[in-house]
């Protein structure tokens, strides 16, 4: 594959133009997403007690999952954050 062909590598913090904070809207979509994922992969073990929803929450406020969030801006343009450079530690309480 060519080199200059290759999409550019995740945003920065720095480079964000929007919030650098997940919203409440986004964290709940991202968590329900991974947690469907979860709950149709036939090899996941979970631990005694948890849920697919509970585990899958976890995940994201770790930030162990590669996401990117799109969001869209007010002039018809968007802007793909990952979400390992979001802030979702307030997200604990």
């Amino acid at each position: 594959m060519d080199e200059g062909l290759r999409p550019e590598p995740l945003l920065h913090l720095a480079s964000v133009r929007t919030s650098p904070f997940l919203t409440k809207f986004e964290f709940t979509r991202v968590v329900g997403a991974v947690a469907l994922q979860i709950s149709t992969t036939t090899d996941t073990v979970y631990p005694p007690g948890q849920s697919a929803m509970q585990l899958a929450r976890a995940e994201v406020l770790q930030q162990r999952v590669p996401l990117l969030i799109r969001r869209y801006l007010p002039d018809a343009s968007f802007e793909d954050c990952s979400l390992s450079a979001l802030r979702v530690d307030y997200m604990c309480a």
